[in-house]
This record gives C-alpha cells, structure tokens and sequence, in this order.
C-alpha cells in the first residue's frame, strides 16, 4: 500500500499554532474601534484644561481692559495683527531666503476692482527687540521716485502708520528712485512748509523682482504700541503720477484707522509655554476675537516625531529595533505635514470661539486637506468681573489618537509576538519529544515482530502517565500476550500430536489385531479400544470448534430471568454425584440472587470453573464455593489448593489457547476453557478475574456478575 503524504507532529502542532495570530488581529481592529471612544477622551481633557487656562489667563491679561474696537476702515484683510516671534535673525538684503521657514505665515489681498493690478503677499515677526516686515508685491508697471525730487507720493511707495507707547501718532513712508538699501521719512500729521524727515531707526532693502517689487524692512518694537498697520500706494501712470490704489492691514492716515497690533510679551509666552504641552497650541483671544497671546505648534508633537522614527518612549531598544519596520509597514503613521489655515492668523473668528465668548465651552472637529489628520478645537469662556471678556482655546490634532493607538498597538503586537514565539518555541520542544516517543515505541515496535510474524524482543513500557504511556504499555502487554500466544502455537503441534497419537495407537493397534483367527471377545475388546479412540479424536475436534460455537450462541441466546444461588446449588449437587471422590464446600446466601441471563450459559461457565479447580486441585483438599452478594452485584468465588499462578500468566489466563495442564494428561486440553468461561461472563455484564490464595497455597477464581433491578 503505497503511502500517503501528511505532515510531521512538529508541523501540524507549528501550524496550529498560527491560530494565535488571530489575537493581535482582534486587538487591531478592537484598537481601531477605540477611535471614537479616544476623541470623547480627548474633547473632555482638552475642555478641563482649557477652563482651567481660563482662570490663569483672566489675572495675567491686561488687553481684557482695553477697551479699544476693531477697525476695519478700507483693508481687504482683518484689521487685526498678532506678531509671532522669529527663530532666526533676518537679514535685511531684500530677499526670502531668512522667510522660508515661515511659509505658513504669508498673507495676500489683491486689488478688489482688478485682481492683475497689484497683488500684495507679507509677513511679519520679531526677534529679539525688532519687527520685521517683507512685502513680495506683483505690479504691472513699476514707477520708481524721480531722482532730486523731493515728492514721495509721486512713485510706487510703502505707507506705515502706528501709535508709539506714549500714544502718540506717527506716519512715515519709504520710497526710492532706484532698488537698494532705503530709510522710512516721517510724515508731519498736518501739512506744513516743514519736509519729510528721515527716521533712521526704520531702514531696509528695497529689490526689484521680474513681476514687481520685494520690500524687506526692520523697526524697533519700542517705537509701537498697541495700532500699527501698513500699507502701499501703486503709481501706474509716469505722466499723471496719481496714486491708483492703496493697500494694506488698515489705513495709515488717521489713529482710528490703525490696526490693533499685538506684540507678544515674554512673561506671557513664558507662562503659556509652561502650561502648554508638546503637540497643542493655545490661543488667548479678546472679546473681538483678536489674538493676544499664542503658544505652541500642532505639527510640531515631539513624541509624534519619535514615534516615527521608531523609538517610542520608554520602550526597549532592543525591541523598538525589531518592530520598527513591521510598525511602519502595518500601522497608520500620524502626519505633521498638513495644511494649518490658523498658522498665521491674528483673529480667531468661528463659531467655536463665538460659543465661547458667550459664556459656553465647547469642542469642535474640524478637518484639513489631509484626510488623515483633524483637529480638534476647544473653547472656553474667560471671566472677570462675572462678565466674559475673552476665550481661551486650545488646539490638537488626531496624531495624538494615532499615537496611543500606535502605542497601544505596537504594545499588543509585541507582547503577541514574544508570546507567538514563545508558544512556538515551547509547542516545537513538545513536538519534538513527543515525536521522539513515537519515534522509540515504532522502533521498538519494529523490532519486536519479526518478519515472519515471530515475537523475538520486548517493549519497554513508559511509565509517563498521558495517552503515549498508555499507548506504550497497551503495546507492551499486546507484545507480552503475543509472546505467549506464539509460545502456545508453537507447541500447539506436540500437544496435538501428543492427543492424537494415542487414539491413533489404539486404532491402529486395534485394527491390527482384527484378523480372522482372532476369538470374538478379543475382536469385540479391540472394537472397544477403536471406538475409544475415534471418541477422543471427536473430543479433541469438538473442544477445538466449541469456543466458536459459543460466540455464535451468544449471538442468538434469548435472556430470562433466574436465581443464580439456586443455578449454583443444582450444579453442585450434580457435581458431588460424578465426583464422589471430592469435597465441594458450598456457601450461599439466605435470599435468591436475581440475575437477568441465561440460566444454561452460566452453569456451562460454572462447569468449567469446577473442571478447572478439580484438575489442579489435590483430591484430599476441599473445593470452596462461597456466593455473596456485594452491593448491586453477585460475587461468586471458586477456590481451590494446589499450584499457584505464574506472574507472567496472570493478566492472559483467559486469553484462547492458553493452558497451564502438564503435558501428560488424562483427556485433551486446548485451553479453551477459561476463555469459554470469560465470554460468557461477559455476556452478563461482569468480570472474571483469577489470583493466588493470600497464604500461597492454591489459587481462586472470582466473578463478579450485575444483579437484576440493580
């Protein structure tokens, strides 16, 4: 038989062990799930520390008790401006090289009756006790002051107008005859016979571009208060030399038109930065929604930045090392490359704010042109005098999600990991000793049976207490009782020939002796010895096929109900009558034993139980019959003097083909007797078990049969 193709123990428990993998998968999309749950988390945190902020803020803002309103005058854009400090020092040369790490901070306004007119970009910061301004303006004709020419409204120029700390009003414009390094002109606020003078303390650089101008200046902040704006005046005609447009934050020519300007106070950001914490911007906003103090970035989440490159705080090395690339592959990445449409803003107008300053706090999602990435914006009121004079909100992103679920996640696929190796490691140990087992009993196995079938080893049997153990022992004793059947089958020939070469003597002999001249009581004795033999030739046959006849008459037996006491009781006064010569010492409980059987099948197991005793049993020694009854069952014991039992023979007594007779004896013996014996109490449900006397001197058979109604 040709064999078939399976898999090894070591590889059938390797891929069972890959039902594991399902833990970390149900983590994941568990984790996954945790989304909404997160953002609930979040609003309420942010919501707590924000209302906490607002009860800082309210004794550490002064602009609350200004009382100063928005102007709006004739700027495009919001008449408000919130200066953020620069990381760097700025070079005045006139071009962005020191602005391109600000790219979130531009602003643009066209002209609102011909956007291809002029178009105006800026931006603005300070560093250390300087403001910095740069202009990127697009004009289609570039007029340029006339040289020696004293007017500075008759060319393309910049217009700055701001209140000093004092109060005080100042106006100065800067314009030029050509690019190159420029000063501010202060204005007189009246017309007067007095010129323009320079103010040196406002200098810059003033390049020309292919599409227009870049205008880069610095002034000091001590020279601004709490209004500034600018803006620029575009020439386009060089005959009429009349001012097309003016543009800017807010109208430079008056006070009222100013724009409100905040330039962040260093205890104030000091306080914020202290309070605020790594990936959140707080804003602290007036009640006209103009910003007076900010900290923090939402796309600058240090622990974010870690993340991603692969070593999360307070994690092993080791291990980092080992899941950075699974991690990155199998988990969403947060993104701090978005686009931030606050970054630069100087008025937080929305209605998260507007709920705010109307005395609820509230939370709001809101997204980015990253589907991947929101933020989340909250709001709460600022109180003083019971009267709400500002908002206090606080920004974060969905990174900060993403990172506890990373977190979390690359914890659960880790500790998976570890574990599936683990598992498969200790599950491998297993396979391979257990296959080393099985590996040992197939050999010994092997070498136990011969080709020819002939039992010629052993097997050593385990003492492991599991189903290989048992395995191994049940091989044992087969190997054991096989032995001893090989044993019985190989003298089997010398028994029969032994039973069978008498009565053939003696029909030969007898067959011989039956001639002509022989008288007739001679001719009839040598019959006799004839028939003899041919009877025991027929008894030798008949024992031989008895044991398959019972199985089939067990097949068929009808059962009924009888009292064994009164079966055994019948058996034995019959067995004192063909069995003068013994003693059968009888003892039977005083109340029938109900059995449900058959009455015929047990007097022939009795038979052989009695034929068995008297055949080992000396004939001045006693045959003991005791029946008792023992809980739910009758217990019937048949003991007898004479040889004990070998060990080796006690657990297959009953097997067939088992005999412990002498080789000489008086009638034929196949050992088929206790077998006989054994199916029968079988067939009733019981057991039969036979063992040596306590004191050594005969053996007993005991059966135990189940009592009707039991």
């Amino acid at each position: 038989m040709a064999k078939l193709p399976g898999f090894s123990i070591r590889t059938k428990l390797l891929l069972a062990s890959l039902t594991l993998l399902i833990v970390p998968w149900l983590g994941y999309h568990y984790i996954q799930n945790l989304e909404s749950y997160l953002r609930g988390e979040q609003e309420q945190r942010l919501l707590n520390r924000a209302a906490l902020l607002a009860v800082v803020m309210s004794e550490h803002v002064p602009q609350f008790s200004s009382g100063d309103e928005t102007t709006t005058g004739g700027a495009p854009l919001a008449s408000h401006l919130y200066i953020r400090p620069l990381r760097y020092a700025i070079q005045l040369d006139g071009y962005l090289d020191d602005w391109q790490y600000y790219p979130d901070r531009v602003r643009t306004f066209v002209h609102p009756d011909n956007p291809q007119d002029l178009k105006i970009s800026y931006r603005l910061g300070t560093y250390h006790n300087y403001l910095y301004l740069v202009l990127e303006i697009e004009d289609d004709e570039l007029i340029y002051r006339q040289p020696n020419s004293l007017r500075l409204d008759r060319s393309d120029h910049l217009r700055i107008g701001l209140l000093n700390k004092a109060g005080e009003f100042s106006r100065y414009w800067i314009s030029t005859p050509s690019p190159g390094w420029v000063n501010a002109y202060r204005i007189p606020e009246r017309k007067s016979a007095m010129a323009p003078q320079p103010e040196f303390r406002i200098k810059g650089e003033w390049q020309e571009t292919a599409r227009g101008y870049t205008i880069e200046i610095r002034l000091p902040t001590s020279m601004i208060g709490h209004k500034f704006a600018f803006a620029f005046a575009d020439v386009d005609d060089r005959d009429k030399r009349a001012i097309e447009t003016l543009a800017g934050t807010g109208e430079t020519g008056t006070a009222a038109q100013l724009s409100t300007i905040v330039i962040p106070i260093p205890a104030m950001t000091s306080l914020l930065k202290r309070l605020q914490t790594p990936g959140e911007r707080i804003w602290v906003v007036d009640g006209n929604y103009r910003v007076l103090a900010l900290a923090g970035d939402i796309r600058g989440n240090e622990n974010a930045s870690s993340y991603q490159q692969g070593q999360p705080a307070n994690e092993p090395p080791l291990l980092s090392r080992m899941m950075r690339v699974l991690l990155r592959l199998a988990l969403q990445q947060s993104l701090n490359e978005f686009n931030d449409d606050l970054a630069a803003a100087s008025r937080l107008e929305n209605a998260t704010v507007s709920s705010a300053l109307q005395g609820q706090g509230v939370a709001h999602w809101r997204p980015t042109e990253n589907p991947q990435v929101s933020i989340l914006t909250v709001a709460q009121p600022i109180y003083r005098d019971e009267k709400v004079v500002g908002a206090v909100t606080i920004e974060e992103t969905s990174n900060s999600i993403l990172i506890l679920q990373n977190r979390a996640l690359e914890i659960l696929i880790s500790l998976s990991v570890v574990a599936f190796f683990l598992t498969v490691v200790v599950l491998l140990a297993f396979a391979t000793r257990l296959s080393l087992r099985v590996r040992k009993l197939r050999n010994e196995t092997d070498h136990a049976i011969a080709a020819d079938g002939s039992v010629q080893g052993s097997i050593t049997p385990s003492a492991a207490g599991d189903e290989l153990g048992d395995l191994s022992r049940s091989f044992a004793a087969m190997v054991e009782r096989l032995g001893h059947y090989n044993r019985y089958l190989e003298t089997m020939a010398g028994k029969l020939a032994h039973e069978l070469r008498t009565p053939v003597s003696v029909v030969r002999s007898s067959l011989d002796n039956l001639y002509p001249e022989q008288s007739a009581d001679d001719a009839r004795r040598y019959q006799q010895r004839a028939r003899e033999g041919i009877d025991r030739l027929s008894s030798i046959l008949s024992r031989m096929s008895e044991a398959t006849r019972l199985e089939q008459t067990l097949q068929q037996e009808q059962l009924s109900r009888f009292d064994l006491a009164r079966v055994v009781k019948g058996c034995i006064e019959g067995y004192r009558l063909v069995h003068p010569q013994r003693c059968f010492e009888l003892h039977l409980p005083p109340h029938p034993l109900m059995l449900n059987g058959s009455a015929d099948l047990i007097a022939q197991m009795f038979d052989k139980l009695i034929s068995n005793a008297c055949d080992f049993s000396p004939p001045d020694q006693p045959i003991l019959i005791n029946l008792v009854r023992q809980r739910h069952q009758a217990q019937l014991t048949i003991s007898n003097s004479g040889p004990t039992l070998p060990r080796e023979m006690q657990g297959s007594l009953f097997d067939s083909m088992v005999s412990l007779r002498p080789e000489k004896s008086g009638e034929p013996h196949l050992g088929l007797g206790l077998y006989i014996a054994r199916l029968i109490v079988e067939f009733h449900g019981g057991a039969i078990r036979a063992r040596n006397r306590a004191d050594r001197s005969g053996v007993e058979f005991q059966v135990s049969l189940p009592l009707e109604g039991r």
